[in-house]
This record gives C-alpha cells, sequence and structure tokens, in this order.
C-alpha cells in the first residue's frame, strides 16, 4: 500500500496532516515521516485500516494505491 499517496490525496482534499494523525491515532511527526518516505514505511495494521476508511470517506473512491 502506497501511503504516502493516500496521505497526500486526503491532504489535497484539504484535510491537515495534524487531522489525519488524529483520526489513525498516531502524532503528526509520523504522519510527516510516511509522506516523506514516498511509501515505503509500513504502518501497524490497525492504522492502515483507518487511513483507508479515512480516505474512502473525504476522497470518496476506493483505495487501490
Amino acid at each position: 500500500m502506497n501511503w504516502s499517496k493516500i496521505i497526500r490525496d486526503l491532504m489535497d482534499a484539504g484535510v491537515a496532516q495534524r487531522e489525519i494523525a488524529e483520526r489513525i491515532g498516531v502524532c503528526q511527526a509520523t504522519v510527516s515521516q510516511v509522506l516523506r518516505a514516498e511509501g515505503r514505511r509500513d504502518l501497524e495494521y490497525s492504522k492502515g485500516v483507518a487511513l483507508i476508511a479515512m480516505h474512502q470517506e473525504r476522497c470518496g473512491e476506493a483505495t487501490h494505491a
């Protein structure tokens, strides 16, 4: 899964890194690190599920990143 693409999509939809972090249960620095890693950093399963759900809610599309 390309987490950085999902985060970029959310940010393009007007969601701040802080809001993403709060929603998935990590600190803002972790979101920033994942974003900078260009998809090479993995997330704990529950955090990934929460990020995918947020992406589907905010971006209105299935996540196939």
